[in-house]
């Protein structure tokens, strides 16, 4: 999908190079977006994620660092900082708690 919304001088993912600019496009993508939502990146996240991505600082992500670095994201590995990580926890275990608490009572009942 990221092929699809870059320019078209990229032939290849080996030639991806990633701006800023095309950062913004890519996180505002309507199905890529919600791939960083479940990853546990809201909006302010996504836009920082793009200099946790680039690893030697050059203002461009190649192909490289993108998959590296989204597979450090997606196993929780890149982080923005204690409060974020914090944050993110208590918002998994209160969408726990908002799944329990919508079962039904028969549902609860046999689970108990």
């Amino acid at each position: 999908r990221i092929m699809e919304i870059i320019p078209k001088p990229t032939r290849s993912v080996a030639q991806l190079r990633i701006t800023p600019m095309m950062w913004r496009s890519i996180i505002k993508d309507e199905i890529l977006g919600p791939c960083f939502e479940d990853m546990g990146y809201d909006a302010t996240d996504r836009r920082k994620l793009f200099a946790k991505l680039d690893t030697n600082a050059d203002g461009i992500v190649d192909c490289s660092e993108l998959v590296s670095g989204l597979m450090s994201a997606s196993r929780g590995k890149l982080e923005f900082d204690n409060s974020t990580s914090t944050f993110r926890s208590i918002l998994v275990k209160v969408a726990a708690i908002e799944k329990t608490l919508k079962q039904s009572p028969a549902e609860s009942s046999a689970n108990a």
